[in-house]
């Protein structure tokens, strides 16, 4: 196929070669060279070889004299000393330093000049480390091994490389100043008496106790915390305190004495029990746990009785401020859980609530009594006041702490609003209006480019992630044309006030006021949202609109669009943007520091130098030469919620074989290199509560975020329920802010024959995340213990029916079948010899984004109709909903006849007009997607007739295209939507192909 002839012995085209076949004065490798040459010159001729039928051109290196080799004979332990002596200064000047951008800006420069030879990006890998972490420019054995000049061997002990600097002299240390054995002060702190990094600290004589706590909720526990330096990096080193067993458990002997009556005091009347609604039942053989602090274990005292309530029942709740949960009583406290209301409650009921709504038990913060907690799921419809929740009479989710086999109940449940008057404790909150419009309109440049004024509402919000209920525009102008626009928008109930391109060719110089208010489902109006914009002489100024007050999370990053009229734009004008940090003045999240110059301003997560709840402000302009327009952006971090995550056995496990729990995959998304340490809380719970897991103080290693339990030291064919409480730390180890709970792990010891074997999610070569995007398939797999006989497994799941009859080691669940919230997945385990155990996993669901209007779509456009090459359609993503809604973005765009997504625009705004629409019908599309990638769509078909004869020419218009006047926007999306405009005027009506010139002006947009 490459030969004129088609024979493979025919003659090539003149100027290709065969593959593979060797080309005079061109090679590709070494081999290809003769004389002792090696390959490696620059070529300068194009080599075109064929390879069926298809020739692949490309410029091949050439051969060349081998270069001269200099040999550096200067050995590692010089070089390193050599570098230590050099960054000594340095070093020495930051030794107490906190200023990190001083610092890492000094290092980049001396570094690319002094310290090293390979080249800029190790230079800026470690003036980007000091950045993040200013302990790095005060180690100079640290700073000489990320350069490649010291090397890991040096510091050993037996290492025999003796440096000197500044008169120091020893082996590399990577924690000392100057990078010398003696002058490192690393090393752990030393413990006081009653200090304690673990139980093993806790075992002499005058220890308080044996065990090491750093919950200082119980008396006398102090936690200290500390860093400590280890091969140049710093770690966190957190002591706590040595105290007795028994105060360890002081809490939970109070929480479950709660249910019985003592034997002193007034024995049992029934007023022991009233003020909770309980009575006292008198029982001869009451027995309840107590602590004897002189064996640090677990004994029994005689008690009176029990206080028990008639019924369990799920009592009336209340829907929170939010409108995206419920909190609902409880008759008496149950079995701590978290779980799918679909288990709950009855289909009615969850038709309401969403079929994604989570369920989980808790106390009130208040009153301390139980209650059950419903979040709703996204495509929730459940009304308040209306609307009743009814419990399953098959449930098995919600039972008695005390007695397993008693569930709860309730039917016609009513659920009170929150408080609709704005004020009150427990007032709904109201919708947040937001308004982004020109602060400035000028006239246009000449009629013909006269274009729509928008004022965009569409950043507005509501707690609860519905739709608003109603959107009311209104106007203190008398203009008749500003009247209208508002009528307008009105009576389509629109997130956009739309002054028409030729009301604003005739608007009147002057001030005008425009506001909106927004009320949503709960019946609640927001306070009103108010634009002022000012009518000037046209050509002035660019007229813009962004948003002047943005939350963003630390971890995410965010951008500040910055929308542009280009018709405010005139002929040979170029737009000069500007971003320059005012309070405070210097930012080290603006790339540069203290000016960018690009339109939108985008700062990738996490952000640096940030506070959460601190605003910064930064000051926009945008200038053609003459007067500039400006905004003030406050732009306020929010901390990202902390993601806890338990790593543990679920199901039957070994009770000869240790337990492992580990808490070290959660999260803190604000502190990516893990710079401040976690705190923890464990909760272990039987069964058959209150019997506790552990009847002495043999618990097991505690360290860190890990938990290792001991053989043998948990009860046979009891189930066992284990959850960890997150939370992040002040510098004394303190809990900071509201601590997160981790999916709890069940597990059953089981005699030694038992199969056993853990589920594992399957994540190709990294780690999973710690929730699944419903993007994707999700591959589990089962893996035997060591040494377990698991001769076949079946998988099933009550959320996805359809797994019954699988029975491979191996599952793939399609993402079709993702449920959103969580998917818990059992595995049936068989040995050879027919005994069976069970065991399961639990996988948080990251839910795509819903669209809570699937009748009529969630993509609203103006006008589905237009003229080409005027037609104009302004579209809304509304309806769009997600667990998390303030950080959806969206993706406008078109559909090709086979379904393929060609996206135009992307950002947090959830408004586009859509120009340059070729001439027949075309699908548009709307994208709403979550910081997962996990997306849902919508679209809609519009059409574009072609011109009436003589009233269009497209040659005209090609003639009049001005690619400079859109280059001068500097607006890549303004250059994007013109390049689909030439495109479409290029192919108008002829379906003609491009001239020589019209594809010059497609190319250079």
């Amino acid at each position: 196929t490459c030969t004129i002839e088609g024979i493979s012995s025919g003659n090539l085209v003149q100027g290709t070669h065969r593959f593979g076949q060797a080309v005079s004065g061109s090679c590709v490798f070494d081999a290809d060279c003769t004389g002792g040459q090696i390959c490696g010159g620059v070529g300068t001729q194009d080599i075109c070889r064929c390879s069926n039928g298809l020739d692949s051109c490309s410029t091949p290196s050439t051969c060349i004299n081998q270069p001269q080799v200099t040999v550096d004979n200067t050995t590692q332990c010089q070089k390193c000393n050599d570098c230590l002596t050099q960054v000594a200064p340095f070093v020495d000047k930051y030794k107490t330093s906190v200023d990190f951008k001083a610092a890492s800006a000094e290092f980049l420069g001396l570094c690319q000049n002094n310290y090293t030879a390979t080249g800029v990006v190790t230079c800026q890998q470690v003036s980007a480390t000091i950045f993040y972490n200013i302990k790095v420019a005060q180690r100079g054995g640290m700073i000489c091994q990320t350069l490649g000049s010291c090397t890991p061997d040096l510091a050993v002990n037996t290492s025999t490389c003796n440096m000197t600097v500044n008169g120091t002299s020893g082996r590399l240390n990577l924690c000392g100043k100057l990078g010398t054995e003696v002058s490192s002060g690393s090393g752990l702190a030393a413990l006081t008496a009653t200090q304690c990094r673990s139980n093993a600290n806790c075992t002499s004589p005058s220890s308080p106790g044996p065990i090491c706590s750093f919950d200082t909720t119980i008396g006398g526990v102090t936690v200290t915390q500390s860093s400590t330096c280890s091969n140049g990096v710093d770690a966190p080193d957190v002591r706590g305190t040595c105290v007795g067993y028994c105060a360890t458990q002081a809490a939970y002997l109070t929480a479950i004495k709660c249910g019985t009556v003592g034997q002193g005091g007034a024995q049992g009347t029934p007023s022991v029990c009233s003020s909770s609604g309980l009575t006292c039942l008198p029982n001869s053989q009451c027995k309840r746990l107590a602590c004897d602090p002189s064996t640090n274990a677990f004994t029994t005292e005689p008690c009176y009785g029990f206080c028990v309530v008639a019924a369990r029942t799920v009592n009336p709740g209340k829907m929170q401020p939010d409108g995206r949960s419920i909190v609902a009583g409880l008759s008496t406290a149950p079995v701590a859980a978290s779980f799918p209301c679909a288990s709950l409650f009855d289909s009615n009921t969850m038709a309401k609530l969403g079929v994604d709504a989570l369920c989980s038990t808790g106390v009130d913060p208040n009153s301390n009594a139980p209650v059950l907690k419903i979040a709703l799921g996204p495509q929730s419809i459940f009304m308040p006041g209306t609307d009743t929740l009814t419990v399953s009479s098959t449930q098995t989710a919600l039972v008695d702490l005390l007695d397993l086999t008693q569930k709860f109940t309730g039917s016609n449940i009513n659920v009170a609003p929150c408080n609709v008057v704005i004020g009150q404790p427990d007032s709904c909150k109201p919708p947040i209006g937001l308004i982004i419009g020109p602060a400035q309109v000028p006239a246009p440049c000449d009629d013909s480019t006269a274009t729509d004024v928008i004022f965009d509402a569409s950043h507005s919000s509501d707690p609860s992630g519905r739709a608003f209920k109603n959107v009311i525009w209104s106007t203190t102008s008398q203009d008749i044309k500003m009247i209208t626009a508002v009528s307008v928008a009105n009576n389509a109930k629109a997130l956009r006030l739309v002054l028409p391109g030729s009301d604003n060719l005739n608007l009147a110089e002057g001030t005008y006021t425009i506001s909106v208010t927004f009320t949503n489902f709960l019946g609640v109006t927001s306070a009103p949202a108010t634009w002022q914009f000012t009518r000037v002489a046209g050509g002035s100024t660019p007229v813009v609109t962004l948003p002047t007050d943005l939350s963003y999370r630390i971890a995410e990053g965010f951008k500040v669009p910055v929308t542009l009229m280009v018709a405010s734009v005139c002929a040979n004008q170029k737009v000069i943007y500007s971003w320059v940090p005012k309070t405070p003045s210097t930012w080290a999240a603006i790339p540069g520091g203290t000016l960018y110059t690009k339109k939108d301003l985008v700062v990738p997560g996490p952000v640096p130098d940030v506070t959460a709840g601190v605003p910064n402000v930064v000051t926009f302009s945008a200038s053609t030469g003459g007067t500039a327009v400006t905004a003030d952006v406050t732009l306020t971090a929010q901390a990202s919620a902390l993601q806890a995550n338990l790593r543990g056995p679920q199901g039957d496990i070994r009770v000869d074989r240790p337990v492992y729990l580990s808490a070290a995959g959660s999260i803190d998304p604000d502190d990516p290199l893990g710079v401040k340490p976690l705190g923890i809380t464990w909760q272990c719970t039987r069964s058959d509560f209150p019997t506790p897991c552990f009847s002495t103080a043999a618990t097991g290693t505690q360290s860190g975020l890990n938990w290792t339990i001991p053989p043998n030291s948990l009860g046979i064919g009891v189930p066992h329920t284990i959850v960890a409480s997150i939370f992040r730390t002040n510098a004394n180890g303190a809990p900071v802010g509201t601590p997160v709970a981790t999916p709890a792990v069940t597990f059953t010891p089981k005699p030694a024959a038992t199969p056993t074997g853990r589920v594992r999610r399957v994540c190709g070569s990294g780690n999973c995340p710690i929730r699944h995007s419903a993007e994707n398939d999700l591959a589990l797999t089962l893996v035997p213990d060591t040494g377990s006989d698991v001769a076949s497994v079946a998988w099933s799941s009550q959320q996805i029916t359809n797994l019954a009859g699988a029975s491979a080691f191996d599952l793939v669940i399609p993402s079709a079948q993702l449920p959103g919230g969580s998917l818990t997945v059992s595995a049936t385990l068989t040995s050879s010899a027919g005994t069976t155990s069970s065991t399961s996993v639990t996988v948080p669901i990251n839910a795509r984004p819903s669209c809570t209007t699937p009748q009529t779509g969630c993509l609203r456009v103006d006008l589905t109709t237009g003229t080409f090459p005027t037609a104009k359609f302004s579209a809304q993503a509304a309806g769009f909903t997600d667990d998390d809604p303030t950080s959806l973005r969206y993706e406008f765009g078109t559909l090709s006849a086979t379904g393929t997504r060609n996206i135009i625009s992307s950002g947090l705004t959830p408004t586009y007009t859509f120009t340059g629409i070729p001439t027949g019908s075309t699908q548009l599309y709307v994208c709403a997607v979550d910081t997962d990638g996990a997306r849902a769509c919508s679209n809609t078909a519009v059409t574009v007739s072609e011109p009436q004869a003589g009233q269009f020419s497209v040659a005209d218009a090609l003639t009049t295209f001005d690619v400079g006047h859109l280059a001068g926007t500097g607006d890549v999306s303004v250059l994007a939507s013109g390049a689909q405009a030439l495109q479409s005027l290029s192919t108008c009506n002829t379906g003609s192909t491009q001239t020589a010139a019209q594809q010059q002006q497609v190319q250079q947009l």
